[in-house]
């Protein structure tokens, strides 16, 4: 619902009263990157554009490519390869993270081999994530390489395990509760991989659980003929000298660098997939990929800001807005307003005695007297007349919902589970993933 053709293409919901993907384009300036190309349908590419460029420090590094031939992210990196000559970052358009950028990228340089350095990120509400009958499990070691990415019935009280990941990487943590933030810095050897592989459509169901199996199983790199990328055996030989200048090294690459039987030869590649984990208690990062959780990042992205009510905003002495919540600017409230953990966009009128609980308001909605909503998403330019009570309800744009209404009998494009799958991603070709 928050997604049809009426409303506002995904990349441009607002999230903490900005466009999602301006925080995305936020987070890769603050950390100096500014080469940046944006994949997005052709339908929604003058939109997507001019929100892009308005956000870019530097417009002449931003570039909108539109197609509608991309099935998923791997497509949208195979569709621009020509453009890419060093390492890339891919990042999809409803991750929002306070996180700073520089933590991810250090984890990059410190590991300049790895063939994907990727978030993860703690679920911290499970009411929040995607309702479906299995457990995700993730694989994490000492030295973050991720090397275990399954998922068992939730039924299931037990969890099996390859012994020949167990022989390769004793020490294993398993972890429930890691989401994957959709945010990889790839090497440029696997543009090469996965130009050659069509089949592979989606970043995240795909390729990263193929290049971790490919970690502890052997056959599976020869079969995929990974051996055979050059820009891998470049990769593996900078990682040797690198190695060899250090007067210590670390146990996963004493092993990569063994020539007995029971390690990789010093004369082969390995292939390492790095990770950097989001504590939920550090810092609020998510994906706006579900209802729940983009409210959940409407609620607490950008806690820290000092004005929560636009000084435009025009509000009644007698109304309560918490300091869980937002107001946009030259939005009007009436008298005897309440607001918790809610978020009002901008040019909003708010009439007498209206209740808003847990819920987003986007720009231009319209609430009659004594109206009362609880969990609601309400898209831009809706109109509720008065003493309706909304509770859990996503309603589409420009939908008049009548008088004295309850959900959701009167309520247009009502959806309350999934968002639409996300088709804008951001790929930042610069010269901090390249150093």
């Amino acid at each position: 619902a928050l997604t049809e053709e009426e409303n506002l293409p995904k990349a441009l919901l607002p999230v903490a009263n900005r466009p999602m993907i301006a925080h995305v384009m936020s987070w890769l300036q603050r950390c100096g990157i500014h080469d940046i190309t944006v994949v997005t349908p052709a339908s929604t590419a003058s939109k997507v554009s001019h929100v892009v460029r308005a956000a870019a420090e530097d417009a002449t590094g931003v570039e909108v490519v539109a197609s509608d031939e991309c099935q998923g992210s791997a497509d949208a990196l195979r569709l621009v390869r020509d453009r890419i000559k060093n390492n890339v970052l891919v990042i999809g358009c409803d991750f929002i993270t306070e996180l700073d950028p520089n933590r991810f990228l250090d984890s990059y340089r410190m590991n300049k081999d790895a063939a994907v350095t990727c978030i993860f990120y703690e679920q911290a509400d499970a009411a929040t994530a995607k309702a479906d009958d299995f457990t995700r499990f993730v694989g994490i070691t000492p030295d973050q390489r991720l090397v275990q990415l399954t998922s068992a019935e939730a039924s299931h009280s037990e969890l099996d395990v390859r012994a020949s990941l167990l022989w390769k990487f004793p020490r294993v943590r398993m972890h429930a509760n890691l989401l994957d933030g959709h945010a990889y810095i790839l090497n440029r050897w696997v543009l090469d991989y996965l130009t050659a592989r069509p089949r592979i459509v989606s970043l995240r169901e795909d390729l990263l659980p193929a290049l971790v199996k490919m970690q502890w199983k052997r056959g599976r790199m020869e079969r995929e003929g990974v051996l055979d990328c050059k820009c891998l055996q470049h990769s593996f030989e900078q990682a040797v000298d690198n190695a060899n200048d250090k007067d210590t090294i670390d146990d996963s690459t004493a092993l990569a660098l063994s020539t007995t039987q029971l390690a990789i030869n010093q004369h082969t590649p390995e292939i390492r997939c790095r990770v950097l984990v989001c504590r939920a208690d550090t810092c609020v990062t998510g994906r706006a990929n579900t209802v729940p959780a983009y409210c959940e990042l409407n609620r607490n992205a950008g806690v820290s800001t000092v004005s929560r009510v636009h000084a435009s905003a025009e509000v009644d002495p007698k109304t309560q807005i918490g300091p869980d919540s937002m107001v946009g600017e030259s939005t009007r409230m009436e008298e005897r307003c309440s607001v918790k953990r809610s978020v009002i966009g901008a040019h909003c009128q708010i009439g007498k005695n209206v209740k808003i609980v847990n819920s987003i308001l986007m720009d231009g909605v319209s609430l009659g007297d004594n109206v009362k909503l609880d969990g609601c998403v309400i898209c831009q330019n809706v109109k509720v007349q008065e003493r309706s009570s909304l509770k859990d309800t996503v309603v589409g744009a420009q939908v008049t919902v009548p008088a004295e209404s309850e959900s959701p009998t009167a309520c247009a494009s009502v959806r309350p589970h999934l968002l639409t799958h996300m088709r804008s991603r951001c790929l930042a070709r610069c010269s901090t993933c390249s150093e």
